[in-house]
C-alpha cells in the first residue's frame, strides 16, 4: 500500500468507503438503467425502421426500373436510330427528322407524371438550329455533371440530385438517368438525358412517421448520394452530398444484410439503419439523432440520478453513526498491540463490550496475549531441536560398512604382506576420515571433497585389486568452491559395488567432471560422477524409501544417494539436487560425449554409460556465502 495510506484515520475512511460504495453503486444502477434501456429502444426502433425501409427499398427499386426501361425503349427506337445512324441530305431533312423523334420522346414524357424532361444530345446537330422544344439538341449543349467521368466505363449512369436545366421556368432538383445512344453501326451518336422529378421519388420513403431531425437518404452502389429528405423536407447540411467520403459507408459496402450502427457525423452522433442492397447495390439509410432517439432514456437517468443523490445526502449522517460506534474500541486495541511489539505480554482489554465481535475479539486477544509468549518459546525450542534430530539423523545415515571392510583387510594384509603397504593402506584411511570430520564443518572446498574420493577409490582399488579406473576432470579454479561435504562418496560406491560387480567391462572406468553455468539471476555448479558399468536395475533403488533402511549384501544400506538428495534440497531449495539415469532408462547412456555442456568434452574408454548422476549445487566461494545456509539451519536465507 502506498504511503499516502499512512495518515489516514479509520473513521474518515470508513466515512469515504461507504460514501464510495453509495456512489457506485447509483453509478452502477445509472448505468445499467441507461444501457439497458438504450439498448431497448435501439432495438425496437431499428426493427421497426428497417422494415419501413425494405417496403420503400422495393418501391423506389421498381422505380427505377421503370425509368431505366424508359431510357432503354427511346435509346433503341427506330426513329431514334434512324435519325443518329443515317446521313443528313440537308438541314431540312435533320429539322423533319427531328420533329418525329420529338413526337416519339413527348409520348413517353407526357405518359409519366414523374419524368421532368427527356433530352438527346449529339454532335449531328451541332450546326443545326434549334428551339426549347426540341427534344435531340446539339452535344455542346449538354450538361457537365460531377463525376461524369463514369460513363467511360459504363453504357449508363444515375446523376444525384441536382436543378434541372432544360426546364424552362422551374427548375426543380431532378434526378438523371444519363445513358449512351449507339447507331446501327455500334458507335456512340449520342446521349440519353431522363430527368426524374425527386419530390416525386422522395414520396416514396418520405413517410408520415419521421422524425422532424430524422434524415432518410438514397446511395448508389459507389456510395454516392442520389436523394436525400428530412422530415422538415429540407436538404440537410449533414451530408452536403459527400456521403461517399464517410469512412462508415466504406464499411457498409462490405455488409449485404440490413442492419443498424452508431455513427458520428460532424460532431454529432446518430443512428444509422440501411436496408439490403437491390440488385443494383443501391441502399436506402435512414439516421436518427440519438438525443431524440433516447429523450425517454434521458427522462429515467435524470430521475434515477436524483433519487441517488438524495440517498447519498441521507447516508451521511447513518455513515457517521455507524463509523463512530464501529472504531470505538479500536484504540485500545491498538494499544495493547504495540505493547506486545515490545515484548510486554500483561497488557489485558477490557471484555464489557455491546458489540458482540468486539467482545469476542478483547477476549480473543487477551487468551492469546498470556499464552503468545510460551507458545512462542516453544515452538523455537521444538523447530531447533528438530533441525538438530534431522540433522544428526541425516549425518549419521552415512554407511559404516566401509570401515569394516577395509579394516578386515589391513588385518588380512598385515598376515600376509609386508607392512609399508599396511602403512600407505592405514595412511590413507586416517586421511580420509579426518576429511569426513572436517574439524564440524558442513562446507568444505571442493577440492578437498575430491581428495575425500581419490583416497576412498584408492582403498577400494587395493580392496578389489584393480578392479577399475578413475579420472578426475575439474578444473583448478572451480575446486575453490565450497560444497557440502560427503556429497560424491556414495554415487563412487555405488558404481563401485553395483554397477561393476558381475558385469563383464573391458575398462572399469569412474569419472568424475564439474563446471560452472552462468545465470541471468545465479550462477550453479555442476558436478558429474558416471562409470561405465552395467547400470541400475531399479532407478528407484536410489531413495531411501526402496530399502526401507536395510542393509543389502555388501552391506549398503541404500540412504546414500537419498541422503545427499534431501541434505541438497534441506541447504538450498527444490531448484538444486540430483539428477541419477541408468543406461536402461534411456537416458544418458544414448547420449554424446558433452551432450550437456560444451565445456564438458569427454574422452572415455569405453563408450556405453552405465550410470550418470549430475549435481547441481549454488555458487559458494567463501565461509560469507555459507553462513547464510548454516545459520538457518539449513533453510535457504532468501526463502
Amino acid at each position: 500500500m502506498g504511503s499516502w495510506m499512512k495518515d489516514w484515520r479509520l473513521r474518515p475512511l470508513l466515512l469515504l468507503v461507504f460514501l464510495a460504495f453509495t456512489g457506485i453503486l447509483l453509478l452502477l444502477t445509472l448505468a445499467i438503467a441507461y444501457y439497458g434501456v438504450s439498448k431497448i429502444i435501439t432495438e425496437h426502433t431499428s426493427q421497426v425502421r428497417l422494415e419501413l425501409l425494405n417496403e420503400a427499398q422495393k418501391q423506389l427499386t421498381a422505380q427505377f426500373r421503370e425509368i431505366e426501361e424508359t431510357g432503354l425503349a427511346i435509346s433503341t427506337h427506330p426513329e431514334l436510330l434512324q435519325l443518329l445512324s443515317g446521313k443528313s441530305a440537308g438541314v431540312f431533312e435533320a429539322i423533319r427528322g427531328r420533329q418525329n423523334v420529338n413526337t416519339t420522346i413527348n409520348s413517353f414524357l407526357y405518359s409519366k407524371a414523374f419524368i421532368s424532361s427527356i433530352v438527346v444530345y449529339s454532335s449531328m446537330y451541332n450546326d443545326i438550329p434549334y428551339s426549347e422544344k426540341d427534344r435531340v439538341l446539339p452535344l455542346d449543349r449538354m450538361p457537365v455533371y460531377p463525376d461524369m467521368i463514369r460513363l467511360e466505363a459504363a453504357d449508363s449512369i444515375w446523376i444525384g440530385s441536382h436543378p434541372d436545366t432544360t426546364a424552362l421556368y422551374n427548375q426543380q432538383p431532378v434526378i438523371t438517368f444519363l445513358s449512351k445512344v449507339y447507331s446501327y453501326n455500334g458507335a456512340v451518336a449520342g446521349y440519353l438525358e431522363v430527368n426524374v422529378i425527386e419530390k416525386a421519388l422522395a414520396k416514396i420513403f418520405q413517410t408520415d412517421d419521421m422524425n422532424q431531425e430524422s434524415i432518410r437518404f438514397i446511395l448508389d452502389s459507389g456510395g454516392r448520394l442520389i436523394s436525400v429528405r428530412t422530415g422538415t423536407n429540407t436538404a440537410p447540411a449533414l451530408l452536403e452530398h459527400e456521403a461517399a467520403k464517410q469512412a462508415w459507408y466504406t464499411n457498409l459496402q462490405t455488409d449485404q444484410n440490413q442492419g443498424y450502427r452508431k455513427v458520428n457525423q460532424n460532431g454529432k452522433a446518430y443512428l444509422m439503419m440501411y436496408s439490403r442492397p437491390n440488385h443494383a447495390q443501391w441502399r436506402v439509410v435512414e439516421m436518427i439523432p440519438t438525443t431524440v432517439l433516447y429523450r425517454p432514456v434521458y427522462t429515467i437517468r435524470n430521475m434515477v440520478l436524483l433519487v441517488g443523490l438524495f440517498g447519498m445526502l441521507l447516508s451521511v449522517p447513518v455513515a457517521f453513526y455507524l463509523s463512530r460506534r464501529i472504531i470505538r474500541p479500536l484504540p485500545e486495541l491498538l494499544s495493547g498491540f504495540k505493547q506486545m511489539e515490545t515484548g510486554n505480554f500483561n497488557v489485558r482489554m477490557g471484555e464489557n463490550n455491546h458489540i458482540l465481535e468486539f467482545k469476542l475479539l478483547s477476549v480473543a486477544f487477551n487468551r492469546t496475549n498470556v499464552q503468545l509468549h510460551d507458545l512462542l518459546e516453544q515452538l523455537k525450542e521444538e523447530h531447533r531441536a528438530k533441525r538438530e534430530a534431522e540433522f544428526a539423523a541425516l549425518q549419521s545415515q552415512i554407511n559404516p560398512h566401509f570401515l569394516y571392510n577395509t579394516l578386515d583387510m589391513i588385518n588380512w594384509m598385515a598376515a600376509t604382506r609386508g607392512v609399508s603397504e599396511i602403512s600407505v593402506l592405514s595412511t590413507k584411511l586416517a586421511k580420509l576420515f579426518r576429511i569426513s570430520l572436517s574439524k564440524g564443518r558442513t562446507f568444505i572446498p571442493l577440492r578437498e571433497e575430491l581428495e575425500h574420493c581419490i583416497l576412498y577409490m584408492d582403498l577400494q582399488q587395493a580392496r578389489f585389486k584393480d578392479k577399475f579406473a578413475y579420472r578426475i576432470d575439474v578444473p583448478p579454479d572451480l575446486q575453490r568452491y565450497l560444497v557440502p561435504k560427503l556429497i560424491l562418496q556414495p554415487f563412487i560406491e555405488n558404481s563401485i559395488i553395483h554397477g561393476f560387480g558381475g558385469h563383464d567391462t573391458v575398462h572399469p572406468t569412474i569419472t568424475i567432471q564439474a563446471w560452472e553455468v552462468k545465470g541471468s539471476r545465479r550462477s550453479s555448479l555442476r558436478i558429474r560422477i558416471e562409470d561405465n558399468g552395467k547400470g541400475m536395475q531399479h532407478e528407484a533403488s536410489l531413495a531411501p524409501q526402496a530399502t526401507g533402511g536395510k542393509p543389502d549384501a555388501d552391506g549398503n544400506s541404500g540412504y546414500g544417494i537419498g541422503n545427499v538428495m534431501q541434505r541438497i534440497q534441506l541447504y538450498f531449495g527444490r531448484e538444486y539436487g540430483v539428477k541419477v539415469e541408468s543406461r536402461d532408462s534411456g537416458g544418458y547412456g544414448q547420449e554424446e560425449p558433452g551432450a550437456h555442456d560444451e565445456r564438458c568434452q569427454e574422452k572415455r574408454t569405453d563408450s556405453q554409460i552405465g550410470v550418470r548422476a549430475e549435481l547441481t549445487l549454488p555458487v559458494l566461494t567463501s565461509q560469507e556465502d555459507v553462513a547464510p545456509y548454516v545459520k538457518t539451519g539449513g533453510t535457504r536465507p532468501d526463502a
